[in-house]
């Protein structure tokens, strides 16, 4: 068990962030010492939270990743279909981008 501390370093996660998602219902701690109002995290959560990070770092909402975490690894039609609309956006996002850099290219050449 790590205290949670240790499971924030570990995990690379703020404890105020371990606290949110507590809150939400996203990572609940494994144990709570209700003398010390301490909380400990087991082993198997760097998993979760890992996935949880993963996905935040492709910008998938909170409320998603709760989804999604909630029906765990059984549900690889779910996660498909989240993981299909997140590339779908972010290509369109990468067309807009590319579109904006070729105007930006055409009114330098304007100018020089």
């Amino acid at each position: 068990m790590y205290s949670m501390s240790e499971f924030s370093k570990l995990c690379g996660t703020s404890v105020k962030t371990l606290c949110y998602y507590s809150d939400i219902g996203l990572l609940k701690p494994s144990y709570i010492d209700h003398l010390t109002n301490h909380w400990y995290y087991s082993h198997d959560k760097i998993q979760t939270i890992n996935k949880i990070n993963l996905l935040k770092s492709c910008d998938i909402s909170v409320l998603a990743i709760k989804e999604l975490v909630e029906t765990g690894n059984e549900n690889i039609i779910k996660w498909k279909v989240v993981l299909e609309r997140k590339i779908t956006e972010l290509e369109g996002l990468k067309k807009h981008i590319a579109w904006h850099i070729q105007e930006m290219d055409k009114l330098k050449q304007r100018m020089e």
